[in-house]
């Protein structure tokens, strides 16, 4: 949902079904649609390890031996509830209890609490009716929430994984129908009653 170089980008993710497998996006099947506002920074890494180096007249040839293979890199999103929310924080604090909210019975109070064990995720990036990329095996890391006057609630979370095929059928996202969550919506408690004059704030997790 952003545009890069004349075409509209995406990207989703969801729990992924097992380790070491990427699951497949479909329009039917589309995961959770991140309403990014940037091209998205995970990228595949390839680390090489050069062994011998040989030149023989004007051509040069080298070996070498691939060390890792993987995947990493930040995803920015506002903070939409109804999926990217509430999945950047699953796959953060890797926990969440959820209780329904008896006045809305499809409305549901999660509460995210460390787990020893992070969830994996697969995601898919892609533009417009072009074949996307998967990335699967993800774990998310360090989560920064920041917020300014004015501005909508922002989520960047740090990801490492596996990076996989580029040549997927593209497919339509799902996107939240909700508003992000905005400056005025923020309140901060510390054991108390919360403080909701929140000018700007900047937290990791």
């Amino acid at each position: 949902m952003v545009y890069h170089f004349g075409k509209l980008g995406y990207l989703a993710i969801q729990v992924q079904s097992a380790e070491g497998t990427a699951d497949v996006f479909t329009t039917l099947l589309p995961g959770i649609g991140m309403p990014i506002t940037d091209q998205p920074g995970i990228k595949p890494v390839i680390e090489k390890e050069f062994k011998n180096y040989y030149k023989k007249s004007s051509s040069e040839y080298s070996d070498y031996t691939v060390k890792r293979l993987a995947a990493e890199g930040d995803i920015a999103v506002p903070a939409f509830p109804e999926g990217p929310l509430e999945a950047c924080l699953y796959g953060v604090f890797g926990d969440v209890a959820s209780t329904v909210i008896a006045a809305e019975t499809t409305t549901y109070e999660n509460v995210f609490v460390m787990d020893d064990t992070l969830p994996i995720f697969s995601a898919a990036v892609g533009r417009d009716a072009l074949a996307y990329q998967e990335f699967y095996d993800l774990r998310m890391g360090k989560m920064d929430i920041s917020m300014s006057p004015g501005e909508d609630i922002s989520l960047t979370v740090s990801t490492t994984g596996k990076g996989g095929a580029i040549d997927n059928a593209a497919f339509t996202p799902a996107y939240p129908d909700t508003r992000s969550f905005a400056f005025d919506d923020i309140g901060v408690s510390l054991g108390g009653a919360p403080n909701c004059d929140v000018t700007e704030l900047s937290l990791s997790i």
